[in-house]
């Protein structure tokens, strides 16, 4: 039975759907248009556009691929999960949104990859040794600064945390592959090349948990004059720094805590026009979703956006190599907004000045004896009654 090629037509009503619900995106990283096949971290310039270039991969890939076994059939049936994706998302369904955003800025998908790509390997470090001396392909996977940082971390990852002791030994290895050790004695030595798969496995398997960054940052390292070094320079990026994708996700997302447009009343206190309200977010006005819905996706997205950051070490180390290299920490944008844990204290606004003189005044009460009133508290009655 021979499979039919898949019609010009088809291919050309996919592609007018798609530019249909492409023009409704609000942002210009997903929205904008660029000629198709072009990767968006070769050139910050163009790296603005994001489901044009998809799109655009996906038709050519489905205009080249072979007939037989359906393979041309199956890229059209996933280009139009695609399309049903955008569909759902430009009619504010959450769930479309946080794919759509997961495919965009690299949570899921080929751009996951290619923003791990170079924190995968260091050319500078040295390689391990074989587990098998005579197979050169015997060493196991080194772990990158980077790479051990993010995994690590339970910000970065979708599962739990690793430990540093886990990345030298694999918990799915053996107490056998010791060779000193009870097992080892009883029923012989471990399998040498079992060994291998093991930790060749266990890197594969961890690996694709990572939420990889978007850009990787560095303090700057002050000497003691107070003058900036350069001992940062040696630090890899993924390409995507200087395009400001996380300034804009941040911008659109805003403070979780305050609202981004004052009332009337607000701006007619502050003697402002009430027809040019201030504090408006960063998105096209020609959108129809409500900037309420578009905060909210932005902000989930903000925590699945993990921030590496390079910290310098300390001058007064001995050690050249630890200078130079310092240290990488995981750390979580302040605008990120957890759906799986509402009520925990890191989705509660910054404390005041006021709300911290009230918690040390409630504080100090506490303390207080019995039976006796607090100082503080007498100096506000007092102010009071003189009012």
């Amino acid at each position: 039975m021979s499979i039919r090629n898949v019609p010009k037509v088809v291919i050309d009503n996919l592609q007018r759907s798609f530019e249909r619900q492409i023009n409704r995106l609000p942002t210009e990283y997903l929205r904008l248009v660029l000629s198709r096949g072009f990767c968006p971290k070769l050139n910050p310039t163009f790296s603005r556009q994001f489901f044009r270039i998809k799109v655009g991969d996906d038709v050519q890939a489905i205009e080249t691929a072979p007939t037989h076994r359906g393979l041309q059939n199956r890229k059209l049936k996933r280009a139009k999960q695609t399309l049903r994706m955008l569909e759902n998302a430009n009619n504010a369904c959450p769930t479309s949104w946080n794919r759509m955003l997961d495919i965009a800025y690299g949570r899921k998908g080929k751009m996951k990859w290619e923003l791990l790509d170079p924190l995968m390997v260091d050319p500078t470090a040295p390689l391990p040794e074989r587990i098998i001396p005579a197979v050169e392909k015997s060493r196991p996977p080194s772990y990158t600064p980077e790479l051990a940082a993010l995994l690590t971390s339970s910000i970065s990852r979708t599962a739990k945390a690793l430990t540093p002791k886990s990345l030298q030994v694999p918990p799915s290895l053996p107490e056998r592959a010791d060779p000193n050790s009870e097992q080892a004695k009883l029923l012989g030595p471990f399998s040498k090349r079992r060994e291998v798969n093991i930790h060749k496995r266990f890197f594969k398997e961890e690996t694709a948990k990572i939420l990889p960054p978007l850009q990787i940052s560095a303090l700057s390292d002050l000497t003691a004059s107070g003058e900036e070094s350069a001992t940062t320079s040696h630090i890899r990026g993924t390409g995507l720094e200087a395009t400001g994708l996380l300034e804009e996700v941040k911008a659109i997302s805003g403070d979780p805590w305050k609202h981004p447009t004052p009332t009337l009343r607000g701006r007619q206190s502050a003697s402002e026009s009430p027809n040019t309200p201030s504090g408006e977010l960063a998105l096209p006005t020609h959108t129809t979703l409500p900037r309420r819905f578009l905060r909210r996706r932005f902000q989930q997205l903000l925590s699945r956006l993990p921030i590496v950051t390079h910290k310098p070490s300390m001058k007064t180390q001995s050690n050249a190599a630890e200078k130079k290299s310092g240290r990488f920490f995981v750390t979580r944008s302040a605008g990120a907004l957890l759906s799986d844990r509402r009520n925990s204290v890191s989705h509660y606004p910054t404390a005041s000045a006021a709300d911290v003189a009230w918690y040390e005044l409630a504080e100090s009460e506490k303390k207080s004896p019995k039976g006796k009133k607090n100082t503080a508290l007498q100096d506000i009655d007092k102010q009071k009654s003189e009012g």
